[in-house]
């Protein structure tokens, strides 16, 4: 003969089935949580490179100008052409280049030269004017492949022939 109390026959086998749905859920959802945080941090991690390796960028550009405008800066082709900036270890010095490099397997540095046209005041204006072969203006860009796609930045800054050489 089988003892059922109070009716309540089976009743342990559905509140363990039922705790251990809250429990897969509950890690599911962890799992969840911890996949995105994991990933938002490499996203942020790439963009504060990135922004480092701009900064670095307007940075060798200042040292390859404080070598000699002539000889640095004022040949480089305007527009038209992206060089990339290469880091000699032997001399310790910047100097810019027409082959790519990649930094780290994952970014790629490039930087453009535009001219510079002053208005009759001296002041730098987007049309018109006249060229300031003095003044060139540099923009930095730099590219990494992301999770769907390739993100670029880019920082610019003008950039004076100051010491007069």
């Amino acid at each position: 003969m089988v003892n059922v109390k109070n009716g309540k026959r089976g009743f342990g086998l559905i509140e363990i089935l039922v705790g251990l749905s809250i429990l897969s859920l509950s890690f599911f959802s962890l799992l969840l949580v911890g996949r995105n945080v994991s990933r938002l941090s490499a996203s942020t991690t790439r963009s504060l490179q990135a922004d480092f390796l701009l900064e670095e960028g307007l940075e060798a550009l200042r040292s390859i100008r404080d070598r000699g405008w002539t000889a640095n800066i004022a040949n480089l082709s305007l527009s038209s052409t992206s060089y990339y900036l290469d880091f000699s270890t032997t001399s310790s010095r910047w100097t810019s280049t027409t082959t790519a490099g990649v930094i780290d397997e994952t970014f790629w540095r490039t930087f453009v030269v535009s001219s510079v046209s002053r208005d009759a005041s001296d002041d730098i204006t987007l049309s018109g004017g006249t060229v300031d072969p003095n003044t060139k203006k540099f923009t930095v860009i730099l590219a990494w492949k992301g999770v769907s796609a390739t993100t670029t930045s880019s920082i610019s800054t003008y950039l004076t022939n100051y010491f007069n050489d």
